[in-house]
């Protein structure tokens, strides 16, 4: 029997999340299908390679308004060309940019749009071009869907409630983790100057992630210098972005003592409080050896990389996002309020967002209790054993198969 012909679009394949989560739907639909890959472009390099057959549009963005409009015409012609071209039974596409053109160059395929973060709370989408997302192309485009699958519940609710999304074609599908694959990776040598710090160091907390405005690296930090005020403790953050220069100032200002991977620092790595590690390749092996692992985030779709901690058997503290964290650390549904105070879950530690309405007072409390359930070492283990246990449903044995489900029907 033939196989179907699946053809799966993104708007790039640097290292990013959706990046990966693309990348491990393609190598596992592969087994069973004939995949075949697209992409805008290659300008931001091709980090994540399957050996599937892959075209590019080779359009770039555009600079002014009518040549933006003529570039999103010519993606539309040339993905419409290369969906005949191939014979596609099914256009899976990753990212708002790949949906809309995945949509608008429907042939006879079925077209199938994967949400991978929440719209309505993305802080970047705002001004005019925003106004218009949400509005208008959100909800106009993606009825016109055939099909829509959520990372998350609360991306898939956000979509029926706010953008008037027939229940009947959108459906929750997780990404799923290779925890095996990640745990095997945790047990590698980092550095030996950085082992004996961890090995040193009576607490340690670690984020993992962009230094981006998504990321509120700024909570982490702020976090950082309430408590190392509490007791002695050392804070790592490993990854690179745009705001590192602001983060950096941001930290030495609340009078840290801050280590930068790019700068010449001076004294012994221990008399740090904070630590900018940067990029690293292997950031599973520096997850392993941390004590807990923070992720501040103002707002997520389905965060990878608390699933990743979980599979390194470490500890979770995560704000309590409209979207994401709490489907990985609670059993309970979402609260008809934002929280105000850290929640013990049964995977992990939700707490508030970490936002300017959170006064110096109840944001001083916080760090105060977190302090104290972090020297916690009977909750840190139960977190940690707890953490190998809630990953394994989120493993590729359990969610490849409704994707097939949403393929197949």
């Amino acid at each position: 029997m033939k196989r179907k012909t699946i053809l799966m679009v993104i708007t790039n394949l640097n290292y990013g999340g959706a990046q990966r989560v693309f990348y491990n739907l393609s190598v596992e639909l592969s087994k069973r299908y004939h995949v075949v890959e697209c992409v805008f472009n290659f300008d931001s390099g091709h980090a994540f390679k399957t050996g599937n057959e892959v075209y590019t549009l080779d359009v770039k963005a555009g600079k002014s308004f009518l040549g933006k409009l003529y570039n999103f015409y010519l993606r539309c012609k040339r993905l419409a060309e290369i969906k005949r071209k191939i014979n596609a039974d099914v256009c899976i596409s990753h990212l708002e940019g790949a949906d809309y053109i995945n949509i608008l160059s429907r042939q006879r395929e079925k077209v199938v749009c994967c949400l991978h973060g929440s719209k309505l709370y993305d802080e970047n989408i705002e001004g005019f071009t925003g106004w218009l997302r949400k509005s208008l192309l959100i909800p106009f485009l993606y009825k016109r869907s055939g099909f829509l699958v959520a990372v998350s519940r609360g991306v898939r609710q956000e979509f029926i409630t706010h953008f008037g999304i027939d229940k009947s074609k959108i459906r929750y599908i997780p990404n799923f983790f290779y925890p095996e694959e990640i745990k095997q990776k945790s047990t590698e040598n980092i550095p030996q100057v950085w082992n004996d710090l961890f090995h040193i160091s009576p607490l340690t907390y670690m984020t993992v992630g962009r230094l981006v405005r998504q990321k509120n690296i700024e909570g982490f930090i702020r976090l950082a210098a309430a408590s190392v005020r509490l007791t002695r403790s050392k804070w790592f953050i490993l990854g690179d972005g745009e705001l590192f220069q602001s983060l950096y100032a941001y930290a030495k200002k609340l009078g840290l003592q801050v280590y930068s991977w790019d700068d010449t620092n001076s004294g012994k790595l221990e008399d740090y409080d904070l630590y900018f590690v940067g990029y690293m390749k292997n950031p599973f092996a520096w997850l392993k050896k941390t004590d807990w692992f923070i992720l501040t985030s103002g707002w997520e779709g389905f965060p990878m990389v608390i699933g990743e901690a979980m599979a390194c058997g470490t500890p979770t503290i995560s704000t309590d996002c409209q979207t994401g964290p709490r489907e990985f650390l609670s059993d309970k549904d979402y609260p008809d309020s934002p929280i105000v105070t850290h929640s013990l879950e049964r995977y992990g530690i939700l707490i508030p967002l970490l936002t300017n309405r959170l006064s110096d007072e109840s944001f001083n409390k916080l760090a105060f209790d977190l302090t104290h359930l972090a020297k916690d070492k009977t909750l840190r283990n139960q977190y940690a054993e707890q953490s190998n246990v809630r990953i394994q449903s989120f493993t590729p044995e359990y969610i490849v198969p409704q994707w097939c489900e949403v393929i197949d029907n």
